[in-house]
């Protein structure tokens, strides 16, 4: 076989390629206008997934407690017995439990909005000397957060677990839940009795004089 035939068959089965390509695009077009769906589903979009740095059950803790470390001031709520939370520092007063609890499903399962990695230098995050600290204990474990500076957006804090060596954003709204018991105590709030308001008395009649004894009548 000399070159040029070589040649004319190559090209051949160049145009039998490209024609069957051209065939299959016809049919699978006809044939999704027929079904009036796609006939080849569309490639599937990949969805980002989303990295929890915890993620436990909320019912689970039974401390919380927020710090302001540079301020020295500490809040500690505890979980009773019958699910409800009560306030033992700075003082001792039932707590409103929808507001802890709500706070609690939100630190419980923070998600890492951005992790920086290792190896970086922490003061310049602010966490080589963090402004609060996070801690939630359960029955089984105790989870310590240091709070950083916020970010410049925002929208985040710079924060690092301890025992991780990472420096990761978290969300600053979910801290923020948290962090706002040191500002605002979340006392359970009480009924203010009405003030009942007191009868009036009612005045005592004045006796009339009586005349004195043995003093007659005066004669007209």
């Amino acid at each position: 076989m000399d070159r040029r035939t070589t040649y004319a068959l190559l090209i051949v089965l160049v145009v039998l390629v490209i024609g069957a390509g051209v065939l299959q695009g016809w049919f699978v077009q006809g044939a999704s206008r027929v079904l009036g769906r796609p006939l080849v589903p569309p490639a599937p979009t990949a969805t980002p997934s989303v990295q929890n740095l915890w993620s436990f059950d909320s019912s689970k803790v039974q401390t919380l407690q927020i710090s302001d470390l540079q301020q020295a001031k500490s809040v500690v709520l505890q979980r009773q017995k019958d699910g409800s939370w009560r306030l033992t520092t700075p003082q001792d007063a039932p707590a409103d439990t929808g507001t802890v609890e709500e706070a609690a499903a939100q630190v419980s399962s923070l998600a890492i909005t951005t992790n920086l990695g290792m190896g970086l230098d922490a003061s310049i995050f602010g966490i080589a000397s963090p402004h609060y600290e996070l801690t939630l204990k359960t029955s089984s474990q105790n989870y310590i957060l240091d709070i950083g500076a916020a970010t410049p957006t925002g929208s985040g804090y710079y924060v690092r677990e301890k025992g991780d060596t990472r420096i990761l954003i978290l969300d600053q709204a979910s801290l923020n839940s948290v962090i706002a018991f040191l500002n605002q105590l979340p006392l359970l709030a009480t009924a203010t009795p009405e003030q009942s308001s007191t009868p009036t008395a009612l005045a005592t009649p004045t006796a009339a004089a009586s005349s004195s004894p043995g003093t007659s009548p005066t004669a007209p």
